[in-house]
């Protein structure tokens, strides 16, 4: 595992032109937030801030932004921000649902979430329409050959420069976590709070350790939980996919083992789930079914098996209603899989999270992205060459032939450092099988941050705050509440 250094570069531009220091936004006026209810206990309002940061008098964006007030008013402690992640996930509605994800925390803190640009209610990226994406994936193969890369290509391609057509240059260009940091700083101060308190999730904790090292000293309490280790993912992408793609193949098959070993909770595979998913795989593969519901036909086939397969190294919990849902794919009821994987809510993810992963990351070459691929293949036999050639995110590394061609470059870009030197301690978690966030990340993270606290969470699942983990959750909690880390070395076991 390549380490972070402390310090890696001071903050490298994609373009030189117009780039405005973080200290330089006390000159520019915080939104102005109107509450309106929008929901039982839940208030909305849009926060106005400037789509290019070194013209923040010129053009402007307008931000979602939710809230729902703390549910114990004489002990709120302010304002605590969420993220989770994605990239291209809704804030707004992660937030909205704070009463059932984060009770305990609701109590003492007003919990707040925001669209990031280029997210649904705040400036939506627009690219290719829902049936559109259906047809791209109901052509996308479990198998493919190293012959198929020229059409996956090409279909990056094309799908760049629909990205360009129907959401426009402009908007395109300031969609990465250096922007995003300076619209949480706007926030911060919307809000006025102070400091800026923050639980970030995967993708998430990337934008939280941007915001740490660009604002130093308005960082409040902060929780870093599925670490991304900062410097793979904007420097070095290709190794980045490379790890990910890996580690969610060993996880899947943890879940074999586990299958095999406990045949009261697993009915898939008789013995050998593995070869069962392989060989449910083939044969869909070989005969793709058509499956119509509510006016809309589309295709289950190998691509679409192994894409529910996926699902399951994400959470223990998941294994298994999803083993008994597989049991009856293999029995003929294929509707029971692919109905969400390119309806209108994935096709909007879809397009804002490969928009803002082309605006944040910067690879070398198509050639460089395929020959990765084919590494990627060898080292994840299952899943690495049908995540490389899968359609746009799938996961990151599907987005890498996008990246390699996209027609927009960024204004900035971020690049280091990642320390956070100067900022308060910050909370990193990581899941020792977290099969999209490899646990080494956080740890690289932990020690990459001058001052941190590792808690981990020795489990399968991506993220470990709020996931059957009272231990972790006491710990989040903890800091969050109390102002209490961890002990060093901290490391929790789910209940389940």
């Amino acid at each position: 595992m390549r380490r972070t250094a402390a310090a890696i570069a001071a903050v490298i531009l994609a373009s030189q032109l117009g780039s405005v220091p973080a200290q330089a936004q006390n000159d520019i006026p915080a939104p102005v937030l109107v509450w309106t209810d929008c929901g039982e206990r839940i208030q909305c309002a849009t926060a106005r801030v400037p789509l290019d940061y070194s013209k923040p008098h010129a053009e402007t964006i307008d931000l979602a932004v939710t809230r729902v007030p703390a549910t114990d008013p004489a002990r709120r402690m302010g304002a605590l921000v969420l993220n989770p992640g994605g990239p291209g996930a809704r804030g707004v509605e992660f937030a909205q649902a704070a009463e059932t994800l984060f009770p305990d925390l609701l109590r003492r803190y007003d919990i707040v979430g925001f669209d990031p640009r280029g997210v649904a209610r705040s400036g939506k990226v627009r690219c290719l329409t829902q049936p559109e994406t259906q047809a791209v994936h109901d052509a996308a193969k479990a198998r493919p050959t190293r012959a198929d890369f020229a059409r996956t290509a090409r279909l990056a391609r094309e799908f760049g420069q629909r990205c360009l057509e129907n959401t426009g240059g402009r908007l395109l260009g300031h969609l990465g976590a250096i922007d995003v940091a300076r619209d949480m700083d706007q926030l911060r101060q919307a809000l006025g709070e102070r400091k800026l308190n923050f639980y970030g999730l995967s993708y998430g904790t990337y934008l939280g350790t941007v915001y740490a090292n660009m604002f130093p000293d308005k960082v409040g309490r902060m929780v870093l939980d599925g670490a991304v280790d900062p410097h793979l993912w904007v420097n070095a992408p290709l190794e980045f996919d490379r790890q990910q793609a890996i580690v969610l193949d060993k996880v899947l098959n943890r879940f074999f083992d586990w299958c095999k070993a406990t045949p009261a909770q697993c009915a898939f595979g008789g013995g050998d789930p593995k070869r069962a998913l392989e060989e449910l795989v083939d044969k869909l593969e070989a005969h793709p079914q058509q499956v119509t519901e509510n006016g809309r036909t589309r295709v289950v086939n190998g691509f679409t098996v192994l894409l529910e397969a996926m699902a399951l190294p994400f959470s223990r919990d998941l294994w298994p209603a999803t083993a008994a849902r597989l049991v009856r794919v293999a029995n003929g009821e294929v509707s029971l899989i692919g109905a969400t994987s390119a309806n209108e809510r994935f096709t909007d993810f879809d397009a804002a999270s490969a928009a803002i992963e082309c605006a944040d990351r910067r690879y070398p070459s198509l050639a460089a992205v395929k020959a990765n691929i084919e590494r990627t293949a060898a080292e994840a036999p299952l899943l690495g060459r049908m995540l490389g050639y899968a359609p746009v995110a799938t996961m990151e590394i599907s987005n890498g032939p996008v990246c390699a061609q996209w027609p927009v470059p960024p204004k900035e870009r971020y690049t280091g450092p990642f320390d956070a030197a100067g900022a308060p301690p910050i909370l990193v978690v990581g899941a020792t099988h977290d099969p999209a966030t490899p646990y080494q990340w956080a740890v690289s993270l932990a020690n990459t941050l001058q001052k941190s606290r590792l808690l981990t969470s020795d489990s399968e699942s991506h993220t470990a705050f709020g996931s059957t983990n009272p231990c972790a959750d006491a710990h989040v909690y903890g800091w969050l509440v109390d102002g209490v880390l961890p002990p060093v070395g901290t490391i929790c076991t789910p209940t389940v």
